[in-house]
């Protein structure tokens, strides 16, 4: 059994949370590049690109680990206000992530299943008189891709996810919430969430650097939030190894449009990866070892630094 490369690397906080997490360290740009040889993918085209069949599973965790079990009881309503306050007074500024994945991908088609992510996001303003932003889940998530040439330079697919959540999204005063458990719903919120990504890339034979423009549209059917990709990536094989890079950005209703400049770069058992947009940046190595992986990615715009890692394999 021929094994191949397992990139996993981690995601951006982005505007929507929950199973929107992203799988890679580089931002949005997983909805443009190749990555022929990944398990998950963003842009669901790339399934068409697969000639072997493999299993992958995967374990990414941020800083902060440690406090992952208790906001799970938090999320699971086990937790008292009191509690709660004590999370945020350890950590006023502070991003939490774990997850698990397994799949399998086939010839043109693959499926995942998350049995467990969560996210956390607590913010407090003011010190004198805190006001805390808290933005955390826990999700459950089942995902198939389906990609498929309908000739030699023009490839469709479609994604479809479906994830059981429960999320806890508020902003209060800690003293209103010490004072009176009653004064802020910690209760957390339950919700199914659903959504289809139909995508398209063209990849023209004659063009320079071996160009691929894609589109892809994500939309819930739950929320009615619709997002759109677009972007093009050049690839260029090196003797010294391989690069792909390109611009993308992301359009979505309120939300500022973001180009950003992406670049993968392949030498050997190790890949660097680097994402650059006006509000945020996103750095990623990541080494291979036969049938085994690892990496890390590095995250930071103005008001966040965050540290992902991750652990995978191929059989």
């Amino acid at each position: 059994m021929k094994i191949w490369l397992l990139i996993f690397s981690f995601f951006i906080f982005a505007q929507a949370r929950g199973f929107e997490l992203r799988e890679h360290a580089m931002g949005d740009t997983c909805y443009f590049i190749r990555q022929k040889t990944s398990g998950t993918r963003c842009h669901p085209t790339n399934v068409a690109r697969e000639d072997l069949q493999f299993v992958f599973g995967k374990f990414l965790f941020s800083e902060g680990i440690h406090q992952a079990n208790n906001w799970r009881r938090v999320l699971e309503g086990d937790a008292t206000p009191a509690q709660i306050i004590s999370l945020i007074e350890d950590d006023r500024e502070s991003y939490i992530a774990n997850e698990t994945e397994i799949g399998y991908v086939g010839n043109s088609w693959a499926i995942s299943f998350k049995p467990y992510e969560l996210w956390v996001e607590t913010r407090v303003q003011n010190p004198s008189y805190p006001y805390a932003h808290v933005d955390a889940g826990i999700a459950h998530v089942l995902a198939l891709d389906f990609g498929h040439y309908l000739n030699d330079e023009l490839s469709v697919g479609v994604k479809l996810e479906a994830a059981s959540m429960q999320t806890l999204k508020r902003s209060f005063f800690v003293a209103d919430l010490a004072i009176d458990p009653n004064a802020v719903n910690t209760d957390p919120d339950q919700k199914t969430h659903i959504v289809g990504s139909p995508g398209i890339a063209f990849e023209p034979a004659d063009a320079w650097g071996d160009a691929r423009y894609s589109v892809l549209w994500k939309q819930s059917y739950i929320d009615s939030d619709g997002v759109l990709y677009a972007g093009v990536s050049y690839l260029h094989e090196f003797t010294v190894g391989t690069l792909e890079w390109g611009l993308g950005t992301k359009f979505q209703e309120s939300v500022a449009v973001r180009p950003q400049i992406f670049t993968y770069y392949q030498i050997g058992m190790t890949t660097i990866t680097t994402s650059i947009s006006p509000r945020e940046q996103t750095y990623g190595a990541f080494l291979k070892l036969k049938g085994f992986d690892t990496g890390l990615s590095y995250y930071f715009t103005d008001n966040d630094r965050v540290l992902f890692f991750q652990f995978g394999f191929t059989l």
